[in-house]
Formats: structure tokens, C-alpha cells, sequence
């Protein structure tokens, strides 16, 4: 089994009740969901949140993934969580 495909998707979920920090109110979380496809039909879906306090926007985030992720990925066996981890620690923050 190898990984042929990622998809970056961006989603906003609505919170159920806003909430007030010092700068206003939040109504919702911005996420990112890293979906990765394996030849044999097997998905597996991941989300990040949080990329401002790395000095990104989300959309710097994703093109961030997109580049780097995407090209540590393709081809490799997604059982070999170990080795794609170790790989993606060195050129994704957090």
C-alpha cells in the first residue's frame, strides 16, 4: 500500500455558543483537514489549528503543506507511521 494522494481542505466549524477574548468574540475555529489516499482505497484524515502562533495564515499554512507534506508523502507506506512522522517533525512546526 503507498500513499498516491493529499487533499488540504480548509473548513470553518461554527461554535455552538460564541465566546469573548480580549479582542472580541470568536463564533467559529478555522481548521485544516489533511486527507491522505492510499492506492488500495484505505483514507486517513488528520486536522491542524493554531497556525497564527506560528506566523502563518491558513493560507500560508496550507501552501506550507502542500510543498513540504505533500512531496514527503506521495509514495511512501502509510503503515510506516515511525518513518513519515520522523520526516515531517523536520519541516512542519508543532
Amino acid at each position: 500500500m503507498k500513499i498516491n494522494r493529499v487533499e488540504i481542505i480548509p473548513i470553518d466549524i461554527p461554535y455552538k455558543t460564541p465566546f469573548r477574548v480580549s479582542y472580541g468574540g470568536i463564533t467559529s475555529g478555522s481548521y485544516i483537514i489533511l486527507r491522505i489516499l492510499t492506492d488500495e482505497g484505505v483514507d486517513g484524515v488528520g486536522s491542524s489549528i493554531g497556525f497564527g502562533r506560528i506566523g502563518l495564515t491558513r493560507e500560508g499554512a496550507m501552501a506550507h503543506m502542500k510543498s513540504i507534506a505533500s512531496g514527503l508523502l506521495l509514495g511512501q507506506d502509510p503503515l510506516n507511521t515511525e518513518a513519515i512522522l520522523s520526516r515531517l517533525d523536520v519541516v512542519l512546526p508543532g
